[in-house]
């Protein structure tokens, strides 16, 4: 899937999604025919049309309200501790800077003074 506009980009989906995403694909494919996957129904997009849908969807009682920075937050802390390239993280979060990634520095695991040595040596 790809990005429209100034931040124009590819957007990837995480293996553990696949097989749920392939799934709504096929139930909505129309060869020949634009669908959007998230509300196919809807022909009008805004900026803010998932945090609109989490806003009006009603979670079981004990489930945690739903917040797309602290989702977003979550993958990209997830991303870093996969020890991905800094650079792909970059590209996938659709950022031109490390600015807009600091914010997640607090929730990243601490990494032992060996560990540091380790890597920063090129050990296993």
């Amino acid at each position: 899937m790809a990005t429209r506009g100034s931040r124009k980009r590819d957007i990837l989906c995480r293996r553990p999604w696949e097989g749920v995403l392939a799934s709504a694909v096929d139930r909505l494919a129309t060869p020949g025919v634009a669908q959007y996957l998230f509300r196919p129904n809807c022909h009008s997009r805004g900026t803010n049309t998932v945090t609109n849908f989490l806003a009006r969807s009603q979670p079981s009682p004990n489930a945690p309200r739903l917040v797309m920075g602290r989702l977003r937050s979550n993958w990209l802390v997830e991303l870093f501790e996969e020890r991905l390239p800094i650079t792909i993280i970059v590209a996938a979060a659709g950022v031109d800077t490390l600015h807009g990634l600091s914010r997640i520095l607090p929730f990243l695991p601490a990494v032992t003074a060996e560990e540091a040595a380790r890597l920063l040596r090129g050990g296993p």
